[in-house]
């Protein structure tokens, strides 16, 4: 009675396969992730010189994955917002510094991963770099 209730609701979500959607796991083989950057297949490319190849986005673009590209870059996230999303990171090849606002530093390399929480302040610095990143963007505002 009461999962009645909550259900008529909305209190009670309802996984994806209860309205017929089949949702599947996205795999990656090492030829696909190359194949992705070689192809060059952008979404966002700037005069900066990189290329952020989405692999994945969630219907409510609050959560995404893929792989990007960065030439010699110095970029700052700072105050009041900080970083704007929480991201975990995989070095594919090259790497970066990661200099917080209390002037403790972090270097990634290739074969390595790091996560970046939002809000985090500080400076990013590479020569350049290629990484798998999954990131969480968080409820997104009404448009």
């Amino acid at each position: 009675m009461i999962r009645k209730l909550l259900l008529a609701f909305g209190l009670i979500v309802l996984p994806a396969f209860a309205y017929g959607e089949t949702l599947l796991p996205k795999k990656l083989s090492q030829e696909e992730i190359a194949a992705a950057v070689d192809a060059r297949k952008t979404v966002d490319q700037s005069a900066e010189g990189y290329k952020d190849i989405i692999i994945n986005r969630s219907a409510d673009q609050a959560f995404e994955s893929g792989i990007f590209v960065s030439g010699p870059t110095r970029a700052e996230a700072s105050a009041p917002g900080g970083y704007g999303n929480d991201e975990f990171m995989y070095f594919i090849s090259g790497e970066a510094t990661l200099t917080s606002a209390d002037g403790s530093t972090t270097t990634v390399r290739a074969g390595e991963g790091m996560t970046v929480p939002k809000g985090w302040v500080g400076v990013f610095e590479t020569k350049g770099y290629t990484k798998l990143y999954v990131a969480y963007y968080g409820q997104k505002a009404e448009q």
